[in-house]
């Protein structure tokens, strides 16, 4: 299998299940072959061949949720490398996220730094860790 991910700032922002339904035929289109749309607390839609699938939000006491979209892919490529089906790893994914946003983590605003700080401090070789 492969994956590419979009976020909201490459293809639009989407404000329910209707406008999300419409940017995944579009991208199916484009050759995507499944699209998934997170709506924070609402949870997500999976847009298939198979159809659509829709997870409900986990409920959370919701503190911080600074870098909830990260977990949900990251969870998402976790799940799918171990073997998990699309509907299975899309919910699994839903739930890290969750379990995500319900954490306060003050230094994590500290830990990654504002975009041109970002740019202008990455390096075109990598870095080797010292001893």
């Amino acid at each position: 299998w492969s994956s590419d991910v979009c976020s909201s700032d490459l293809v639009e922002q989407v404000r329910d299940l209707e406008e999300a339904a419409e940017v995944a035929a579009r991208l199916r289109l484009q050759g995507f072959g499944a699209v998934v749309v997170t709506f924070g607390e609402a949870g997500y839609a999976l847009f298939s061949a198979e159809g659509v699938v829709r997870g409900r939000g986990v409920p959370v006491e919701a503190v911080d949720a600074v870098g909830a979209g990260d977990v949900f892919v990251g969870a998402l490529a976790c799940a799918l490398s171990e073997g998990r089906t699309l509907p299975q790893a899309a919910a699994w994914a839903n739930r890290a996220a969750a379990l995500s946003v319900s954490i306060r983590r003050p230094w994590i605003r500290r830990w990654i730094p504002p975009w041109p700080t970002a740019v202008r401090s990455s390096s075109p070789t990598p870095r080797t860790a010292s001893a």
